[in-house]
């Protein structure tokens, strides 16, 4: 009996073994899944923090570039501006310079005038000295004519020409002003010329003139006799000679 107890006795031992070897492999198991659920989170929250760090990175180093680019432009601009100042500054010089060799274009252009101009001046102040009570009645219209000839050369160097007008010559628009109208019983002289009160004067091959001629023109009017428009005609003629004189005194 005592061996069959004593016998016994390793079998509890065993099986209180068993159990605490089994409690324990089950406190094992039940600890460690959660160790490694702890573990992962860890591991994600890790991972998630240097993808945010790499993030920012990339963006401070977007930051820099875009900040790098907006200076350039910055100076671009500046450069831009200087160049936009030097080239007006330049186009300024040029634009005077211009003026100044036009001024002086024209003034060589006009220069021959101007001497000619100069020139019919004193001619007059020496014609305006003489005394022409002693003078021979036929000189004074050869210094007239003269000084006429002197007077056309000067507008001929400023490239005009006479239009010609003169008594008996068709009336044109586009080259007479007409400042009165003459009453004629004569039908032949109806739109002609009566008087030239001042010469005009155009540029060759111009459609009309640059400064027209001031004229008298007749106007048929059939309740005049031949007659009649004669002293009609002469008491025009006078009347435009002393229109002339009290315009140019």
């Amino acid at each position: 009996m005592s061996d069959n107890q004593g016998s016994m006795a390793p079998d509890h031992t065993s099986a209180k073994e068993i159990s605490l070897n089994s409690y324990a492999h089950a406190a094992v198991s039940d600890e460690g899944p959660s160790e490694d659920l702890h573990f992962s989170d860890d591991l994600s929250h890790a991972t998630s923090a240097a993808e945010v760090a790499t993030q920012l990175g990339e963006l401070r180093s977007s930051v820099v570039a875009v900040t790098a680019a907006v200076g350039g432009l910055r100076a671009d601009l500046s450069t831009f501006q200087e160049r936009s100042a030097a080239q007006e500054a330049l186009i300024a010089r040029m634009q005077q310079r211009i003026e100044e060799l036009q001024g002086d274009q024209v003034r060589a252009l006009l220069s021959p005038v101007y001497q000619e101009l100069a020139s019919l001046h004193a001619d007059l102040m020496e014609a305006a000295d003489k005394d022409y009570s002693v003078l021979p009645p036929e000189r004074l219209p050869r210094e007239l004519s003269f000084l006429l000839s002197r007077v056309d050369t000067a507008l001929q160097l400023l490239g005009l020409e006479s239009v010609g007008a003169a008594a008996g010559v068709q009336f044109d628009s586009r080259l007479h002003s007409a400042v009165r109208r003459v009453p004629t019983g004569r039908k032949s002289l109806d739109g002609l010329v009566a008087t030239v009160q001042r010469q005009g004067f155009t540029f060759p091959g111009a459609a009309k003139a640059s400064l027209y001629a001031r004229v008298t023109v007749y106007a048929y009017d059939s309740t005049i006799d031949e007659d009649t428009s004669e002293q009609l005609g002469s008491t025009s003629d006078e009347i435009s000679t002393k229109q002339v004189s009290e315009e140019n005194p």
